[in-house]
Formats: structure tokens, C-alpha cells, sequence
């Protein structure tokens, strides 16, 4: 199975929120939130910010195959390889832009468009924090993008979408731990950062991308590590045995199929709307019937 872990960075879009959103954020809940509380509002919500960059790292069985950083930068070219990610196929895919202020949306837009191509064809996703954040944001600025998704395993459960920041503290939130905690625990090297990411906008207005993508790949690399340690202990729960009543709709539907031509058949399959993986499933149900094996 083909598994990418993604992380994403973010920076603020202070620009684009207006005093009837500030009000709005500052106000709501219970009790007015001080500056520093709304600030920090702007700085999580999907609503509120841009994707400035994200690193994506395959896996297939026990290695990482390869690795690609997306990013906003004012440079065309990716330049070269930093030695700590030198065993691995890193493919640097700058998204140059000249305007800060005034392009982040369409960079933006085009950093989840590579993601998007590059998850296609993926059967897990792996995250830390992602159903909270990263995949969530993905998400939300997916749609306010338009972007259509290419696959659907940011909706799923732990099978199609692993947050392994959930899976390790069992889901309680008392027993959540960082990243870096996590992989010095299980003996994955962590180089040193000059930044984190409580610094990473700092840095971007700064123009330092490439210190923010080489961060982001860090992490990608260290979660898509961290999940290569603990992937054995991830079991997908039995199958469901079909009911007594989808068995009999199922004789039913093959029963009026059977009375159709090859061609009616062929042509209402290929505009019934189903996806290729529905159509496969119906066949290896039809084909497993027809040799007396258990469906």
C-alpha cells in the first residue's frame, strides 16, 4: 500500500480579516478573548490563513521512497540537497512569487493542487495533529480554492487517515506529547532547527522560504519515520459479515442484471456514476459468487 506523510506550514492572513471578522472572532464563546487570544484565533483557523507550504513523503512496505516540499519562494529553482535528507529522493517545487501581499492566494492555491496530485492514487495518509489541523486546513482551503480533492482519505478513519498524534495518546488529550519528544523516545534523529513553529511566519516575512521548507521536510521526514516504527501495531478492524437482508437485495439486483444483454449491461455501468473502485468491488462480489466462494 502506498502511504505519503504530509505536514504543512502556515502563516497568517491578518490582511484579509476585517474588523466585523475581528469582532466577530474576539466576541465569540463565552466571555470576550484578550488580543493575544484572538491573534493566536487567526493564526489556527483555517479561515484566517494561508498554506505557505507542505512536504509530502512516500512510503511503500518499510523505506521511504521519495519526498517533495512545495512552497511559496521567491526563487525559480529549488537549489540543492541538504545533506541530512541526502539518502532520500527530495524533489524541491518552489512557487516563486514577487508580491507577498498580493499573490499568497494563488500560491497557495497552487501548493494544494500539488498535494492534491501527489496523495492521488495513495491508501493511507499519515499526520501528527492532521484531523485538528493539518488535514482540517487542508481541507477547508481546498474548498474555499475549489479545489476537488483527488481521493477521500482525509474524511476516513485511522485506516485511510492516521493521526499519529491521536494514535499515541490514545486519543486523550492529556497524554499528547510533541513531534520531537515522540521520535527522540523511539530514537529517530531530529537535527537542531533554527526555527520552530511558533517562528515560521516571522521567517517567511522575513524571506527566508527555503529555511521554512527545509523545516517542513524535517518534519515530513521524522513523521513518515516515526510511522515506519509503529505501523505493526496498526490493525484494521475484521470485515462486517453482510446481513440476511443485503444478501437477499444482492440475489435480487443479480437476478434482474442477469436478464440484460452485455451491452445494456456494459453502457449502464459506464453511466451509473460509480467510481473505477466501486465498479471493482462489484465485480470481485459477482466473480467470488459465481465461483461458490464466500463474499
Amino acid at each position: 500500500m502506498r502511504v505519503v506523510a504530509f505536514d504543512i506550514e502556515t502563516v497568517p492572513d491578518y490582511m484579509g480579516v476585517n474588523m466585523k471578522d475581528y469582532l466577530y472572532l474576539k466576541n465569540r464563546g463565552q466571555r470576550e478573548r484578550t488580543e493575544e487570544e484572538v491573534e493566536r484565533d487567526i493564526s489556527f483557523n483555517p479561515f484566517t490563513l494561508y498554506v505557505i507550504s507542505i512536504a509530502m513523503v512516500e512510503i511503500e512496505g518499510d523505506h521511504i521512497r521519495r519526498c517533495q516540499v512545495v512552497y511559496a519562494s521567491d526563487e525559480e529553482e529549488g537549489g540543492g540537497v541538504p545533506s541530512w535528507c541526502r539518502e532520500y529522493e527530495v524533489v524541491w517545487e518552489p512557487i516563486r512569487m514577487r508580491v507577498v501581499e498580493n499573490e499568497l492566494y494563488d500560491i497557495e492555491g497552487k501548493i494544494l493542487k500539488a498535494f492534491w496530485e501527489f496523495v492521488k492514487g495513495a491508501g493511507r495518509l499519515v499526520s501528527f495533529n492532521g484531523y485538528d489541523f493539518d488535514g482540517y486546513v487542508i481541507k477547508i482551503r481546498s474548498m474555499l480554492h475549489e479545489i476537488r480533492p483527488t481521493n477521500n482519505l482525509l474524511e476516513g478513519g485511522k485506516d485511510s487517515h492516521l493521526d499519529l498524534l491521536r494514535f499515541l495518546s490514545n486519543q486523550d488529550r492529556s497524554k499528547r506529547l510533541t513531534l520531537e519528544f515522540i521520535c527522540r523516545k523511539f530514537g529517530i534523529y531530529t537535527s537542531k532547527d533554527r526555527i520552530d513553529g511558533s517562528r515560521v511566519a516571522e521567517e517567511f516575512f522575513k524571506g527566508n522560504y527555503r529555511l521554512i521548507g527545509e523545516y517542513n521536510l524535517k518534519d515530513a521526514l521524522a513523521l513518515a519515520q516515526l510511522y515506519l516504527k509503529v505501523k505493526d501495531f496498526i490493525v484494521a478492524p475484521p470485515p462486517k459479515e453482510p446481513s440476511d437482508s443485503q444478501a437477499a437485495r444482492l440475489a435480487v439486483v443479480v437476478r434482474k442484471v442477469g436478464t440484460l444483454g452485455f451491452d445494456e449491461i456494459k453502457e449502464r455501468a459506464l453511466t451509473s456514476g460509480l467510481s473505477s473502485q466501486e465498479i471493482s468491488t462489484a465485480i470481485r462480489v459477482l466473480e467470488r459468487i459465481e465461483k461458490g466462494l464466500p463474499v
